[in-house]
């Protein structure tokens, strides 16, 4: 199972988390899965880790196929949506299920306090996610990244650094 780190503006943030936006555009695809999981960054103003998402199913289509597809999942309306695919043949969704809130977001400032080199990504950064294991981890380049722990009993997530 892969983790990754989403960037997103708040007011689609707001629509994921409240299950009302279930399927997220994207012009690259990250190498997700059905049962994958999102890290979910607020990017100006909140700047910060707000929550986790499921990844149902990736798609990948032509641009007006993709409009057909995912134009009332996507909450977007068809001038933002043509204006982001400008000059592109294809686009991807994703579709999201289950997302979960984090009671408290940890800020951006917190993030770079504990996550040497941490800065939001501008597309995607794939993280590791544990299941119940205390450990750390260390990525390629030497930073130590922090290490999502799930308790599926009670949905909890805790980060720990």
């Amino acid at each position: 199972m892969k983790t990754i780190l989403y960037s997103i503006k708040p007011e689609y943030m707001n629509l994921i988390l409240s299950g009302n936006k279930t399927v997220e555009l994207r012009k690259r695809v990250p190498t997700l899965q059905k049962n994958d999981k999102i890290l979910l960054y607020a990017s100006s103003p909140q700047k910060a880790l707000v929550g986790i998402i499921e990844v149902l199913d990736v798609f990948i289509e032509p641009i007006e196929r993709l409009w057909i597809r995912a134009s009332n999942t996507a909450c977007i309306d068809f001038e933002t949506f043509r204006n982001y695919y400008l000059g592109k043949d294809s686009g991807v969704g994703i579709v999201l299920q289950k997302p979960k809130k984090f009671l408290n977001p940890i800020s951006l400032e917190d993030l770079r306090t504990h996550w040497r080199g941490f800065s939001p990504p501008q597309d995607y950064r794939y993280v590791t996610l544990e299941n119940n294991q205390n450990k750390s981890t260390k990525t390629k380049m030497g930073t130590t990244q922090p290490v999502i722990l799930e308790t599926r009993a009670q949905n909890e997530y805790l980060i720990r650094f």
